[in-house]
């Protein structure tokens, strides 16, 4: 792990009521450097283990898909990037893009964008994919590609996100976070990475709380002990926007104290102050307080693709 650095003057961190969170936590891409570290991968390799799925624990829904891993085996590349369709809603994270000088595949954020191309960033119709942080692992072509590295020297770059060092007291010193992304694994491997497009099933990252708010209502599903979209959303999770008052899970459970609002039939949720629990249908704004039993007429939500694109279509 890196230690958090201070936006003042890029220092480490220092909290004392909190020493552990003076350090930033492990991003997607640390599993690389754990796996080497840890010598999990060496025991995985004499076990008779080939390949790895892994997943980020806040996507419930990644779960191990024996087709993909089929055509993972079959295709014969080191890694393999579940992506998905970039959409208005989500324009702002990272696309999926090619580095011109390796070919290799790399994910590029607004905060890497010229700003005379910020329009060509926020074009969903340009840059068309995004990463799931779900990768699939060909475990002898990592330690081969570790082997060839200096001990301890596994090159992967960090991405600073900007926080508090507590992140639950706002009045804390403003930080900045430093993880290995996906990206950076994306780059370790270079031109040799490849991406497959999967439906939105796969992918239910809790990133927000508006996020938690979706995943805890009936919109999802437990299903032979996995967490899937209930089979009335066809394939398309709610949308749940939130104000900044609901910056935390505390938060959330204050303005749901009775347990989440229906989001079976709704397209699209906007909340900005207190809310009760009500059922809601299509889209929806809410200001102050909404009523029970409330409902709002709207249109049917829309499945997503299940195309697959190989590395050669990116």
């Amino acid at each position: 792990m890196a230690p958090k650095v201070t936006v003042e003057d890029l220092s480490p961190a220092s909290w004392p009521p909190r020493r552990d969170l003076e350090w930033s936590p492990p991003g997607d891409g640390s599993v690389i450097s754990a796996m080497s570290g840890s010598g999990a991968l060496d025991k995985l390799l004499k076990a008779g283990f080939a390949y790895a799925f892994v997943s980020n624990a806040h996507d419930p829904v990644a779960t191990l898909d024996q087709s993909l891993l089929t055509w993972f085996a079959h295709r014969g590349e080191p890694l393999l990037l579940e992506v998905a369709r970039r959409t208005d809603s989500e324009r702002e994270g990272a696309h999926l893009a090619r580095r011109t000088a390796t070919s290799g595949l790399l994910l590029r954020a607004s905060a890497q964008c010229p700003e005379n191309d910020q329009h060509h960033f926020d074009d969903v119709s340009r840059h068309r994919f995004r990463a799931t942080d779900n990768l699939w692992l060909d475990l002898r072509a990592l330690h081969r590609k570790l082997a060839k590295l200096k001990q301890g020297d596994i090159s992967l770059s960090v991405a600073p996100t900007l926080t508090t060092v507590d992140p639950h007291d706002e009045t804390s010193t403003p930080v900045y976070e430093l993880e290995a992304t996906v990206g950076a694994v994306l780059e370790l491997f270079g031109a040799e990475s490849a991406a497959i497009l999967v439906p939105c099933s796969r992918f239910a990252p809790v990133r927000t709380m508006g996020d938690l708010l979706a995943l805890r209502s009936d919109a999802y599903e437990a299903a032979g002990g996995r967490v899937v979209l209930a089979p009335e959303r066809e394939g398309a999770p709610p949308l749940v926007l939130l104000d900044a008052s609901y910056s935390s899970s505390d938060s959330l459970d204050a303005l749901i104290p009775d347990g989440a609002p229906s989001l079976l039939r709704c397209a699209r949720l906007t909340i900005e102050g207190p809310g009760e629990r009500c059922r809601l249908r299509g889209r929806r704004q809410a200001h102050e307080r909404l009523r029970a039993g409330a409902t709002a007429p709207g249109r049917n939500v829309q499945g997503c693709s299940r195309e697959r694109v190989s590395l050669s279509s990116l």
